[in-house]
């Protein structure tokens, strides 16, 4: 799960508003309890006998005002005595499984994985995808990809830290990105916290890091160091400044190999143009022995 005190704060932020709200929640409005036999009337007459003890105390008549306060006290009780006897409304919550809570016996719930997840993509300034459904293929039997699709369930269901990296080659349009995203789907269901980033966000995110301040690039490094899996769609795909392009992508692999979380990515490229354009060092941390690598092949699927 992504580890960064700053979301996990502002994620515990969002369900003590929950609980506020809750608590708020569960008392009748006014024109609730105005359908409440008897309140009307009793909240009517306690009124009034505030407003006489009021007049009575400016006129200088102190034995009205003693009897006004008392029948103001006596209908007081019998206002809360009314209140009192309605049961509660029932909450209705988000989140069922905690009761907004974020919590459940075993651990952080679901959903709040899920917001902490839409913290991460709004810090980082991007816009969380609407991410694909295994459910939704229509590729596998076109590519004759069905073994591969089964592989790639068995990945997300059976993930856990020290899971293998994995690499999607093929051609453009057969299918990577919507596998990537299918993945990612299928482990936020299963209450893990991936991040699917294209290869054009990662290099801006990283490059702009020079221009934060040192506590919000240690967010952002807390951010692509911890989340559970890291989808780099499309590698290659975005420019290269200089070095600065492969430093940054050799230092976010090396703090994720430290962190034992592993990462998927996806490219139109090969293996000989990943040595040429990102180096040795890249080369040889995705594509080492702790990685996966699954080829596509077919037709580009977005022509046809």
């Amino acid at each position: 799960m992504i580890n960064s005190k700053f979301l996990f704060d502002k994620v515990n932020e969002y369900y003590s508003k929950k609980a506020a709200e809750r608590s708020f929640s569960a008392f009748l409005s006014e024109d609730e309890l105005s359908n409440v036999k008897g309140y009307n009337e009793a909240k009517y007459a306690y009124k009034a006998a505030v407003y006489d003890k009021e007049k009575a105390l400016y006129l200088g008549d102190e034995k009205t005002a003693a009897k006004k306060q008392a029948e103001a006290e006596e209908l007081k009780k019998t206002l809360d005595k009314i209140t009192s006897s309605i049961p509660e409304k029932k909450p209705v919550y988000e989140c069922e499984i905690c009761k907004d809570t974020g919590k459940t016996d075993n651990g952080y719930c679901k959903c709040f994985k899920d917001r902490l997840l839409t913290e991460a993509y709004g810090f980082l300034d991007v816009k969380r995808p609407t991410l694909k459904s295994f459910k939704e293929d229509t590729l596998s039997s076109v590519n004759k990809t069905e073994l591969l699709k089964s592989k790639l369930i068995k990945y997300a269901d059976e993930f856990s830290d020290g899971k293998k990296n994995l690499i999607l080659f093929g051609p453009a349009g057969t299918g990577k990105s919507f596998y990537a995203q299918c993945v990612t789907e299928r482990l936020e269901k299963n209450g893990f916290t991936p991040l699917f980033l294209t290869a054009f966000e990662l290099n801006d995110i990283a490059t702009g890091a020079f221009e934060k301040s040192p506590a919000e690039k240690i967010i952002t490094d807390e951010i692509l160091s911890t989340c559970d899996l890291l989808v780099i769609d499309d590698l290659g795909s975005e420019p290269i400044y200089n070095k600065i392009t492969v430093e940054n992508l050799l230092e976010i692999i090396s703090r994720r190999t430290k962190e034992n979380k592993p990462i998927l990515i996806t490219t139109n490229l090969t293996t000989e143009e990943i040595l040429t354009k990102y180096g040795e060092r890249v080369f040889s941390r995705i594509t080492g022995k702790n990685t996966a690598i699954l080829q596509l092949n077919g037709k580009d699927l977005r022509k046809q």
